[in-house]
């Protein structure tokens, strides 16, 4: 029987190329539901870091409290809570990571950074490691008191090209613009059941 070389035999080549492209699959599949579930993981640790800030900016006075309470009633598996109160200044000129001053005088918002433990499921073996720390941060201000008023005299409260009329046009599908003596008429009709005349 003649001796034939091993890497000159060609029998079994495709059963070699499945079994090391489904193992190279499976490590791919693995990777792809780990950083899926990490993305999605993410985007809960910044919903809760984003409601945490509110708390703490609604109640400046408690904002450490405020915030670690609202956090762990909307996050599980909490590392750290990390909240700053301080200034926040709405300047177009800057990052929106230079408009918060923490520390400022005037106290008018607050900083919360959230660090959770992100779930995974492969990656340890992968990664030869058990957690994964996802950390997000989010910044409020407090409600600003208004600090103008309207008059009933303004343009603002006429009905004519208000929000009523708008709705209304948008309903009917035509134009519609009707006064306020226009809007009193119609309160005051009345429609009689039996021969649905308007009166």
């Amino acid at each position: 029987m003649p001796h034939r070389c091993f890497g000159a035999d060609k029998n079994g080549g495709v059963a070699v190329i499945s079994a090391v492209g489904a193992a190279l699959a499976c490590i791919a599949a693995a990777i792809a539901v780990d950083l899926g579930a990490l993305a999605l993981h993410a985007r809960k640790v910044q919903g809760a870091a984003d409601l945490g800030a509110l708390a703490a900016a609604g109640r400046l006075d408690r904002a450490k409290a405020a915030a670690a309470s609202t956090i762990a009633l909307n996050l599980v598996s909490v590392r750290s809570v990390e909240t700053e109160t301080g200034r926040y200044r709405p300047d177009p000129a800057r990052t929106p990571d230079q408009r918060f001053e923490p520390g400022a005088g005037d106290v008018d918002a607050a900083r919360v950074t959230v660090t959770a433990k992100a779930p995974v499921y492969f990656s340890r073996w992968l990664l030869g490691r058990d957690e994964v720390l996802v950390t997000r941060t989010a910044t409020a201000s407090a409600p600003q008191t208004p600090k103008a008023m309207i008059s009933l005299g303004s343009r603002l409260a006429r009905l004519d090209g208000g929000i009523a009329n708008q709705i209304l046009s948008g309903l009917l599908g035509i134009q519609v613009s009707l006064s306020a003596m226009d809007y009193r008429a119609l309160t005051d009709l009345k429609i009689d059941r039996k021969s649905t005349r308007l009166n």
